[in-house]
């Protein structure tokens, strides 16, 4: 407050409570339960993507503790690949490094794709497309220049 103001008005009471929000982890980002698919097993994560914190994993809920696993200006396209009615694969391509490959149930998996997809115009660029919805089964696109969709995986992964 300035030194000769008493009160906070409606209006910058607002700006403070969601000031406050924003720095809460979970007013901050969104979060998912996902099996991260590695090389030898699989494991379970909640993830939290956001705007600070790009695609994270909570390491321990109780402490808030993350380890980032990327940032928006890496990822070069999201693939989303259902595997049934209730579950679907999300491929998260970056640069120079093998993809994130998460299990999700299916609604969430589509929200991931499109959250990311999202950050990734607002962050890196707004015509930048990493991710299309598609007639077809597979939802993929590159960002990479000059790519054509073609509907499938053009790696061994």
């Amino acid at each position: 407050l300035d030194p000769k103001q008493k009160t906070l008005s409606v209006h910058q009471t607002r700006i403070t409570y969601l000031e406050e929000l924003s720095e809460l982890k979970c007013f901050g980002g969104k979060s998912f339960s996902a099996t991260m698919m590695l090389q030898d097993r699989e494991s379970t994560v909640t993830l939290l993507v956001g705007a600070r914190y790009g695609v994270s994993q909570v390491v321990n809920h109780k402490l808030s503790i993350l380890t980032n696993l990327t940032e928006f200006t890496n990822i070069t396209r999201v693939e989303l690949l259902p595997e049934s009615d209730k579950v679907s694969l999300v491929k998260i391509y970056l640069q120079d490094i093998k993809p994130i490959t998460l299990l999700l149930e299916a609604a969430a998996a589509k929200d991931l794709s499109c959250l990311i997809a999202g950050y990734c115009r607002v962050f890196v660029d707004p015509s930048l497309n990493i991710f299309t919805w598609m007639d077809d089964k597979k939802h993929r696109v590159s960002a990479e220049e000059g790519y054509v969709s073609r509907c499938a995986s053009d790696s061994d992964d």
